[in-house]
């Protein structure tokens, strides 16, 4: 006598509907946390620098802050934008994950979910601490090497283009595909602690590897410059979920290697 198929339990309309509001929420949440954000640390002005262009106050510590007040500061504007920009791009694996906590067993399935989320939100606290201390040095040092400042804009275009340049190859290509399959080798049934620890990380370091050269440009056009960030999403999303991803990478990339371009054009 052959024994019985398990057969995968349906996703009920209930969960499907969970997450929806639950995706929703997150998202509006985290973009208008975004534009307030954005909209408060702008107004703490720029500092000019030699060769005519300036440099936002955001990467120093004012008013009396300590540089880990500074940082901390950073980070958690930075881990909001992060979450604003990289939540439409995520929503399948997100979704199957929902999914799969759902159907296997719910109440136990909450304190790994919670985990894999905490270790998600850790790795982009490390990125967006690296990213201060890189931005803060820069800001402290170029004031003082006035050779250096001047080449500044010449090298964040040059950056840009190289960024768009990036969407053409194999290496890109490669790394969307990753994103895809992140959820692929783990098992269907509710994780234990140390697999929602490396699936939080996982999911973490394909998106940030997927999208590192689209940050880069947010990055020397401007931080707070909230139409960059919202055309970067838009073109994040795209690229991972678009039907004809390839020739999506390659119009992305002609736009921001246009960009890039334009930068160059507008040097004083």
């Amino acid at each position: 006598m052959e024994p019985k198929r398990l057969r995968a339990s349906p996703v009920s309309p209930a969960a499907r509907a969970s997450f929806a509001c639950l995706f929703g929420l997150a998202f509006v949440a985290s973009a208008a946390a975004t534009v307030w954000s954005c909209r408060s640390m702008s107004a703490m002005g720029e500092t000019p620098m030699p060769g005519g262009w300036s440099i936002s106050t955001i990467w120093m510590p004012v008013c009396g802050q300590t540089w880990l007040g500074a940082a901390a500061s950073f980070v958690r504007m930075w881990m909001l934008m992060m979450a604003a920009m990289m939540l439409p791009s995520s929503a399948p694996e997100l979704r199957r994950l929902w999914e799969r906590a759902c159907t296997a067993r719910p109440i136990s399935a909450v304190g790994p979910a919670l985990l894999t989320a905490a270790c998600y939100l850790s790795w982009w606290a490390a990125a967006g601490t690296i990213v201060f201390a890189v931005g803060n040095a820069l800001a402290t040092h170029l004031p003082h090497a006035a050779s250096l400042a001047r080449l500044a804009p010449l090298s964040s275009a040059i950056l840009a283009v190289t960024a768009g340049v990036v969407q053409f190859t194999s290496w890109k290509r490669r790394r969307i595909a990753c994103c895809g399959r992140a959820l692929s080798h783990d098992p269907t049934h509710a994780l234990g602690a140390g697999a929602a620890c490396r699936l939080g990380f996982r999911l973490a370091l394909h998106g940030g590897c997927c999208c590192v050269n689209l940050m880069a440009v947010l990055l020397v056009i401007g931080i707070m410059n909230l139409p960059a960030m919202a055309a970067l999403t838009a073109a994040m999303t795209v690229e991972r979920l678009a039907p004809a991803r390839w020739h999506a990478d390659r119009g992305i990339g002609i736009a921001v290697v246009a960009t890039g371009l334009c930068m160059i054009g507008n040097i004083p």
